[in-house]
């Protein structure tokens, strides 16, 4: 709020009249340069503050990635690991558990990406005062993240489908002829192709 004083003196003439008017125009736009420049250095603060979180996140994304594809790896082998039992238990109906050529090891290894800062960019007007590039740069980033675990989700939900069977007997060698090729179209059809998906997705 700007307070505007009366002169203390009445002006007498036009030259104190115009003085005093130029005096008031130039008090009110130091005061507006003053709040102008204010809330430049303020949105400079709220620019770098937001870019040093972003930065942040983006390299804990970057550890979290390098884990994951890890876990893929991990992943592929299980899979043609169990794959590799039931097609064996097809083969051959009625073999004991000591001659199966592994252990089934359903895993499905996955750590979430962050994105508290992203969101938080999101919910204030930060993102309008940053170039447009920067913005869609890091929004494409979060939406590669976000669809790849929707991926991981899928793998997820598919693993625990193939397993299902452990919640009536854990041993998979007492399961019939069909629920045997009825596991291997889980695992092939389910878990193995949203793996690969996966994999798609994160590369």
């Amino acid at each position: 709020m700007l307070d505007v004083h009366p002169p203390h003196e009445a002006a007498h003439t036009w030259k104190d009249f115009f003085i005093h008017v130029a005096t008031i125009c130039v008090g009110l736009l130091i005061a507006v340069g003053l709040e102008q420049t204010v809330e430049w250095v303020h949105h400079k603060s709220e620019i770098r503050e937001t870019r040093r979180l972003l930065k942040e996140e983006r390299e804990q994304n970057v550890e979290i990635f390098h884990k994951n594809v890890s876990g893929t790896r991990y992943q592929s082998a299980a899979l043609e690991n169990d794959l590799r039992i039931f097609q064996y238990l097809q083969q051959h109906p009625g073999a004991p558990g000591a001659t199966l050529p592994g252990i089934p090891r359903w895993v499905a290894p996955s750590q979430r990406y962050v994105e508290a800062a992203w969101t938080s960019a999101k919910q204030t007007n930060v993102l309008a005062l940053m170039s447009q590039t920067e913005v869609e740069d890091s929004r494409e980033l979060y939406e590669r993240l976000n669809e790849n675990h929707e991926r991981e989700i899928a793998l997820y939900e598919a693993v625990v489908k193939a397993r299902a069977y452990e919640f009536v007997h854990p041993d998979p060698t007492r399961l019939t002829r069909a629920q045997v090729d009825a596991e291997l179209l889980l695992i092939q059809d389910g878990a193995v192709l949203d793996n690969y998906l996966r994999c798609a997705v994160a590369h």
